[in-house]
């Protein structure tokens, strides 16, 4: 039974029954905030994988993405939905007590929370039922690095493994040539979760678009749970910086062309030039730190195709970073590896680029 089917129900098995409006909030809250005293549940980290399209052998194209498991708890729903089941006039009090329904306020990161809080992301509610486990898409946002989707998963039976999740996905009914995902998922209970699955695509997406979501498979469990739903882009908070900066050494030459800082990522996009004798880079990705050192967590990074040219190998590359809550006055980048192994010295310090931001462009 879906989240909307089990209210409905307690509002209809209620609905006659008196009720002390006042007590039965406060005993609510007190739940709520004995919740909030509960120690979050250790972190998980997870690499997931790619997807991309391998059919033409010529092409070279690296999507990596890193996903960080938030320790935020979902309780506060919780208690509200179990309070329901068991006390009378549920159906009364409900009307008074405020039901979170943005999955993005209750587990997304901090951008996000803060796009809930600005209005800006766009309501879904659409749900879809097999194998009987039901899956509803709650909101989404895009803000023209990724896109973020928040959904809830439920189940009469206890639910496993509810992190692994098969997908797919169409742009205009079309599969993006190489794309990924990470996210976050949190149990509300055995039968019950939350979560948030941010999409990154390798190339620019549209203003608008028809996006199509596909889940295959929960944990264990074989299914068809597919969505459809318009898409436009949010960027009017984006402020976007492009110094067209350029750094060589040795055969290796890194173009930073633009930056984006959005209420919910970091987007920074350029280029790799390299000699035809060095087809692959030392360094995989960027480590990015504003003025004060502090360093950008990374959410996703991509490597185009190549492009040859005589002795140069060609190729576009995009990051995505957390958010910053201020703009900085400047971020530097330099060379770095998903495996955190030390590059020469020389190799860093050769391709470091320095950028400052001015706030006032």
């Amino acid at each position: 039974m879906s989240l909307e089917q089990q209210i409905k129900a307690a509002k209809c098995c209620h609905e006659n029954h008196p009720v002390d409006v006042e007590d039965f909030k406060k005993r609510v809250f007190q739940k709520l905030e004995k919740h909030k005293e509960w120690k979050a549940r250790p972190s998980r980290v997870a690499f997931l994988k790619l997807a991309s399209n391998t059919e033409s052998s010529k092409r070279k194209q690296t999507f990596k993405k890193l996903s960080v498991m938030t320790t935020a708890t979902a309780a506060s729903l919780g208690v509200v939905i179990g309070a329901g089941m068991t006390s009378p006039g549920f159906a009364e009090a409900l009307k008074q007590i405020p039901v979170v329904q943005s999955v993005f306020h209750m587990v997304g990161d901090d951008g996000l929370k803060l796009a809930h809080e600005k209005g800006i992301v766009s309501t879904i509610q659409k749900t879809a039922t097999d194998s009987d486990i039901t899956v509803t898409i709650t909101e989404v946002f895009y803000d023209g690095a990724q896109i973020s989707v928040g959904f809830m998963v439920e189940s009469p039976d206890k639910l496993s493994d509810m992190h692994r999740l098969t997908k797919s996905i169409k742009i205009n009914g079309t599969t993006p040539e190489s794309w990924g995902t990470g996210g976050t998922i949190h149990p509300i209970d055995d039968y019950k979760a939350v979560g948030v699955i941010n999409f990154s695509t390798s190339e620019p997406l549209p203003e608008k678009f028809q996006f199509d979501l596909s889940i295959q498979k929960i944990g264990d469990t074989r299914g068809d749970w597919s969505f459809s739903f318009p898409i436009v882009k949010n960027d009017a908070t984006n402020q976007l910086f492009t110094p067209m900066v350029t750094k060589t050494y040795g055969d290796t030459t890194l173009i930073l062309e633009k930056i984006t800082f959005t209420v919910h990522s970091t987007e920074l996009v350029g280029q790799i030039i390299q000699s035809g004798a060095s087809h692959s880079a030392m360094f995989e990705v960027f480590e990015v730190t504003d003025d004060k050192g502090k360093e950008l967590g990374l959410l996703s990074s991509s490597l185009g195709e190549n492009k040859v040219d005589g002795e140069k190998v060609t190729a576009r590359w995009k990051a995505i970073y957390q958010p910053v809550k201020e703009l900085p006055k400047s971020i530097t980048i330099r060379p770095a590896t998903l495996e955190k192994v030390d590059l020469p010295a020389e190799i860093i310090k050769g391709l470091e680029i320095i950028v400052p931001i001015q706030k006032n462009r």
